[in-house]
C-alpha cells in the first residue's frame, strides 16, 4: 500500500493566497471590498480610478474617518478589525465588512499601498506592501480619509490571473457594481473613471428617486412606482416598473438589505410571482427594493463575498414582499397615459365576453355605424384623476368604436387619440379574472354535456389525470373511466369554445410540463391560462357592433386589464398630434 501523507501546517504565504482566492475573484471584488471599507468609515464622498480594467491598477479615496498610524499594520493584518470584538457582535452587525479580511487578501496577491488620516492626528501614515509582506510604514502628510491603491492583481498568481477577461469587459463589471451600489447612496458623492477618464458621477441628493433616475436613466423615469410599509421594527422600501414595462433578463431587479446589496432566492422568486400573469413569461420587471430589519432576524456570516444572506422567516419575508406588491399591481385601476406614437408605450385594456347573438346587427350595416356616429359627442373618451402616478382612467366603454382591421384588431377613437385593442388579448383577460373568480368562489361554471365525449389518454396522461384529478375536476371537467384508456367528459367549462376532448388533453399537457416543481395556485393560474386561451375571441373573429359594445363595457370592469394573461399588451394608444407630425402636418 502506498505510504500516507503525513499532515502539516501549510506555510503562511500558501494559506493567505488560499484564503484571498475565496474573498478576491476579480477586480470588481477589490472594488467591492474597497468601497464597503469606506462606506464603514463614514465617507460622504469616494471616487474611484481604474486602470485597464483593474489589471493594472484600482485607487480608491475617500473622506471617511481614517486609520490611526500606529493601527495601519493591524489593518492589513487577516482578522485584525475594529467592527466587531466578541461573538455577540456577530448578531448585531450594521457595518458592511466585518470580517476583518479584506485588506490582507488584497494585499496577498497584490502590490497595495495604503495612505490614511485621522482628522485629529498630527500626521497620516502610509504602509506598503507586496504579496502581503510589508515592506515600508512610514509617517505622511496626507489629507484625512484613506487612500488605497492596488497594482498588478494577481501578480503572484499567474494561474487566477489568466482566467480573468479583458480590461474592457473587466471595468464593466466594476462599473455595473459601482452603479447598483450608488442606488442605496443617495447621500454619498461617487465618481467613477476608467484610464484617467471620467465614466459616471453622481453627486450627493437627498432624493432617493432622483439617485434613482440618475442611475438607471430614461428606461425607469416616468415609467416607475413606489411603495413602503413598515411591520414589527422593519421597513420594506421598493421602486418598480409598472407591468407593461418589462426586460429580458433580471439585471434591473437589485435588493438591498441594511445597505448591503445581496442576491436571494426567497426575494426574486417573490418578485417574479407578483407579476404573475402580469407581464409576458420569461420577461422581468425592473425592481429596487430596501429592506431595514434587525440583524438578529438574518444571518449575513454565510459566503465569503456576503452577498447571500440566510434569514429567519423567509416564509414570512416572502409573503410580505409578494402581498404588498400584488396587492398594489391587481388593485390598480386601468390608467391611461396618452403617449407619443413614438414611444410606442403600452397601455392597458381589459375585459369581454362576446356574446354569439344570432340577431345582432352585422358589424359592417351602415344604419347602424350612422347610428353610431349620430352619438359620437356622447361616445368620446373620458378621463378622471387617477390615484397612481398615471394621468387618468381610461373608460373603455366611452370610446367611439371605428371597425376591425383584418377581424383581429379593434379601432377606437378617443376625443385625442386612436386606441387599438387586440380582441383576442383583451378577451382572454376578461375570461382569466372571470375563471379565477368562479375558481376562488367555488362557483366555476360547468356545461353538462347532452352527450358525453370520449377520449382515448396516452399512459402519461392518463398519469397526470390521476396525480391532479381534484385539481382538474375544479377547473369544471367532469372526468370519468370507461375502459382501458377510455374516459368520458360529462362536463366541461361553461366558457369552452372548443372541443371538450382538445380542451382536457391542453389541460393535461400543461400539467405535465409544470410537474411537481409549481405551486398549486401556480398550476391553476397556467390552466385558466390554458382555458381562457382556447375559449377567448380568436384572431380573423368578426365581431359585431353589438359585441364590440359589450366587450368595451367588460373592459370597464376587469381588473388586470393591461395585459393578457400571458403578459402581452391588450391595446396601445396613438396621440393624435403623433400622427400628425408622422404626415408632416405639424
Amino acid at each position: 500500500m502506498p505510504n500516507s501523507p503525513r499532515i502539516q501546517r501549510l506555510d503562511s504565504r500558501v494559506a493567505d493566497k488560499i484564503a484571498a482566492g475565496e474573498v478576491i475573484l476579480n477586480p470588481a471584488s477589490v472594488v467591492k471590498e474597497l468601497v464597503e471599507n469606506a462606506l464603514d468609515a463614514g465617507a460622504t464622498d469616494i471616487g474611484v480610478d481604474v486602470h485597464a480594467g483593474g489589471l493594472q491598477a484600482i485607487e480608491v479615496r475617500d473622506n471617511g474617518s481614517g486609520i490611526h498610524y500606529d493601527d495601519l499594520p493591524l489593518a492589513v493584518e487577516r482578522h485584525a478589525t475594529s467592527k466587531i470584538a466578541a461573538t455577540g457582535d456577530l448578531e448585531k452587525i450594521r457595518t458592511l465588512g466585518f470580517r476583518g479580511e479584506a485588506l490582507p487578501s488584497i494585499a496577498a496577491v497584490s502590490r497595495l499601498t495604503l495612505e490614511s488620516a485621522v482628522a485629529t492626528s498630527e500626521h497620516g501614515g502610509r504602509i506598503e506592501l507586496q504579496a502581503g509582506r510589508i515592506i515600508e510604514h512610514t509617517a505622511a502628510g496626507v489629507p484625512s480619509g484613506s487612500c488605497v491603491r492596488v497594482e498588478d492583481l494577481f501578480y503572484s498568481l499567474p494561474a487566477r490571473r489568466k482566467f480573468l477577461k479583458s480590461p474592457t469587459y473587466e471595468f464593466q463589471r466594476i462599473h455595473r457594481w459601482l452603479k447598483r451600489m450608488a442606488l442605496a447612496l443617495p447621500q454619498v458623492t461617487l465618481r467613477i473613471a476608467h484610464n484617467g477618464r471620467q465614466q459616471s458621477f453622481y453627486p450627493a441628493t437627498s432624493s432617493q428617486q432622483q439617485r434613482l433616475f440618475a442611475v438607471l436613466g430614461s428606461l425607469w423615469k416616468g415609467k416607475t412606482e413606489e411603495l413602503w410599509e413598515e411591520r414589527h421594527g422593519a421597513s420594506i422600501h421598493i421602486f418598480f416598473t409598472r407591468p407593461e414595462i418589462s426586460f429580458a433578463t433580471t439585471a434591473q431587479q437589485v435588493c438591498f438589505l441594511n445597505g448591503r446589496m445581496i442576491s436571494d432566492r426567497t426575494i426574486k422568486h417573490a418578485l417574479s410571482e407578483a407579476y404573475r400573469t402580469l407581464t409576458m413569461e420569461r420577461r422581468h420587471p425592473g425592481v429596487v427594493l430596501f429592506l431595514e430589519m434587525d440583524p438578529a432576524q438574518f444571518d449575513v456570516n454565510v459566503h465569503p463575498s456576503k452577498e447571500e444572506v440566510r434569514f429567519k422567516e423567509t416564509q414570512t419575508l416572502y409573503k410580505w414582499i409578494f402581498h404588498l406588491l400584488r396587492n398594489h399591481l391587481v388593485g390598480s385601476k386601468v390608467v391611461l397615459p396618452l403617449h407619443s406614437l413614438e414611444k410606442t408605450d403600452v397601455a392597458p385594456p381589459s375585459s369581454y365576453r362576446p356574446m354569439r347573438v344570432a340577431e345582432a346587427v352585422p358589424w359592417t350595416n351602415q344604419s347602424s355605424t350612422q347610428e353610431l356616429n349620430s352619438r359620437a359627442d356622447q361616445q368620446r373618451m373620458s378621463f378622471v384623476a387617477g390615484t397612481t402616478v398615471r394621468e387618468g382612467a381610461l373608460r373603455f366603454s366611452a370610446l367611439q368604436p371605428i371597425g376591425q382591421y383584418h377581424a383581429s384588431y379593434i379601432l377606437c377613437e378617443a376625443n385625442d387619440a386612436l386606441v387599438l385593442i387586440d380582441q383576442h388579448a383583451a378577451h382572454e383577460r376578461v375570461l382569466f379574472e372571470r375563471l379565477r373568480k368562479q375558481l376562488f368562489d367555488d362557483k366555476l361554471e360547468r356545461q353538462v354535456l347532452l352527450q358525453p365525449l370520449t377520449v382515448q389518454l396516452e399512459t402519461q396522461d392518463e398519469q397526470t389525470l390521476k396525480q391532479y384529478a381534484e385539481l382538474i375536476d375544479n377547473c369544471g371537467f367532469d372526468v370519468e373511466p370507461f375502459g382501458g384508456q377510455s374516459y368520458l367528459i360529462r362536463t366541461v367549462p361553461a366558457y369552452a369554445k372548443i372541443d371538450g376532448v382538445q380542451l382536457l388533453q391542453e389541460v393535461l399537457k400543461e400539467l405535465a410540463e409544470q410537474g411537481s416543481s409549481s405551486t398549486l395556485e401556480h398550476m391553476q393560474d397556467r390552466l385558466l391560462q390554458t382555458m381562457a386561451c382556447h375559449s377567448a375571441v380568436r384572431f380573423h373573429d368578426s365581431l359585431s357592433l353589438a359585441e364590440i359594445k359589450l366587450l368595451l363595457k367588460e373592459l370597464d370592469e376587469t381588473d388586470n386589464a393591461t395585459n393578457c394573461p400571458h403578459g402581452r399588451p391588450t391595446f396601445l394608444i396613438f396621440r393624435d398630434s403623433a400622427l400628425k407630425r408622422m404626415f408632416h402636418r405639424i
